[in-house]
Protein backbone atom coordinates (compact mmCIF):
# COMPACT_ATOMS: atom_id res chain seq x y z
CA UNK A 1 0.00 0.00 0.00
CA UNK A 2 1.12 3.52 -0.53
CA UNK A 3 -0.07 6.73 1.04
CA UNK A 4 -1.89 9.12 -1.27
CA UNK A 5 -3.84 12.15 -0.13
CA UNK A 6 -3.76 10.90 3.48
CA UNK A 7 -5.62 7.69 2.59
CA UNK A 8 -4.18 4.22 2.20
CA UNK A 9 -4.64 3.05 -1.37
CA UNK A 10 -4.22 -0.67 -2.08
CA UNK A 11 -1.83 -1.80 -4.82
CA UNK A 12 -4.47 -3.74 -6.74
CA UNK A 13 -4.31 -3.26 -10.52
CA UNK A 14 -1.22 -1.01 -10.20
CA UNK A 15 2.30 -1.61 -11.54
CA UNK A 16 5.67 -0.82 -9.93
CA UNK A 17 8.69 0.88 -11.44
CA UNK A 18 11.99 1.83 -9.85
CA UNK A 19 15.56 2.71 -10.80
CA UNK A 20 18.50 0.42 -10.04
CA UNK A 21 21.85 2.06 -9.28
CA UNK A 22 23.74 -1.04 -10.43
CA UNK A 23 23.26 -4.58 -11.69
CA UNK A 24 20.76 -6.48 -9.52
CA UNK A 25 18.48 -9.48 -9.32
CA UNK A 26 14.81 -8.60 -8.95
CA UNK A 27 12.59 -11.16 -7.24
CA UNK A 28 8.81 -11.10 -7.51
CA UNK A 29 6.79 -13.18 -5.05
CA UNK A 30 3.27 -14.21 -6.11
CA UNK A 31 0.65 -16.42 -4.53
CA UNK A 32 1.28 -20.06 -5.44
CA UNK A 33 -2.22 -20.50 -6.81
CA UNK A 34 -2.09 -17.33 -8.94
CA UNK A 35 0.27 -16.58 -11.80
CA UNK A 36 0.92 -13.26 -13.47
CA UNK A 37 1.30 -13.60 -17.24
CA UNK A 38 3.69 -10.66 -17.48
CA UNK A 39 6.35 -12.50 -15.42
CA UNK A 40 7.17 -14.97 -18.18
CA UNK A 41 6.63 -12.34 -20.88
CA UNK A 42 9.30 -10.16 -19.22
CA UNK A 43 11.73 -13.07 -18.86
CA UNK A 44 11.34 -13.90 -15.16
CA UNK A 45 12.11 -17.50 -14.26
CA UNK A 46 10.78 -19.47 -11.31
CA UNK A 47 13.14 -20.20 -8.45
CA UNK A 48 12.82 -23.06 -5.97
CA UNK A 49 12.25 -20.53 -3.20
CA UNK A 50 8.95 -20.05 -1.40
CA UNK A 51 7.70 -17.59 1.16
CA UNK A 52 4.92 -17.88 3.74
CA UNK A 53 3.29 -14.52 4.35
CA UNK A 54 1.12 -13.91 7.41
CA UNK A 55 -2.11 -11.96 7.11
CA UNK A 56 -2.89 -11.05 10.68
CA UNK A 57 -5.27 -8.26 11.49
CA UNK A 58 -6.10 -6.91 14.89
CA UNK A 59 -5.42 -8.21 17.57
CA UNK A 60 -2.74 -10.52 16.11
CA UNK A 61 -0.34 -7.99 14.62
CA UNK A 62 2.26 -8.18 17.34
CA UNK A 63 1.76 -11.43 19.26
CA UNK A 64 -0.08 -14.75 19.37
CA UNK A 65 -0.20 -14.97 15.60
CA UNK A 66 -2.24 -17.96 14.39
CA UNK A 67 -0.04 -20.16 12.18
CA UNK A 68 -2.97 -21.03 9.91
CA UNK A 69 -3.41 -17.45 8.69
CA UNK A 70 -0.63 -17.52 6.12
CA UNK A 71 -0.52 -17.51 2.34
CA UNK A 72 2.15 -19.40 0.37
CA UNK A 73 4.07 -17.39 -2.23
CA UNK A 74 6.58 -18.55 -4.83
CA UNK A 75 9.46 -16.47 -6.14
CA UNK A 76 10.44 -15.66 -9.72
CA UNK A 77 13.68 -13.84 -10.55
CA UNK A 78 15.43 -11.92 -13.30
CA UNK A 79 18.78 -10.10 -13.50
CA UNK A 80 18.71 -6.47 -14.61
CA UNK A 81 21.43 -3.96 -15.50
CA UNK A 82 21.48 -0.54 -13.87
CA UNK A 83 18.58 1.65 -14.94
CA UNK A 84 14.81 1.78 -14.82
CA UNK A 85 12.82 -1.38 -14.16
CA UNK A 86 9.11 -1.47 -14.92
CA UNK A 87 7.08 -4.43 -13.72
CA UNK A 88 3.57 -5.48 -14.76
CA UNK A 89 0.29 -4.84 -13.00
CA UNK A 90 -0.99 -6.45 -9.85
CA UNK A 91 -4.18 -8.45 -10.02
CA UNK A 92 -7.45 -6.51 -9.74
CA UNK A 93 -9.14 -6.30 -6.33
CA UNK A 94 -10.76 -9.56 -5.31
CA UNK A 95 -8.56 -11.69 -7.61
CA UNK A 96 -5.72 -12.32 -5.15
CA UNK A 97 -3.11 -10.53 -3.08
CA UNK A 98 -0.64 -8.05 -4.61
CA UNK A 99 2.82 -9.33 -5.49
CA UNK A 100 5.89 -8.55 -3.37
CA UNK A 101 9.18 -7.25 -4.81
CA UNK A 102 12.69 -7.91 -3.47
CA UNK A 103 15.92 -6.54 -4.96
CA UNK A 104 19.31 -8.13 -4.32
Amino acid sequence: MYRKWNYFVPDYDLAYSFTLQGKATVYVATEKKRQLDWLSEQGFGKTDQTLDVGFWGWPYRYRNRPPDKTVAYELSAKEFPAGKVTLGKNLPSGKGYPYIVFVK
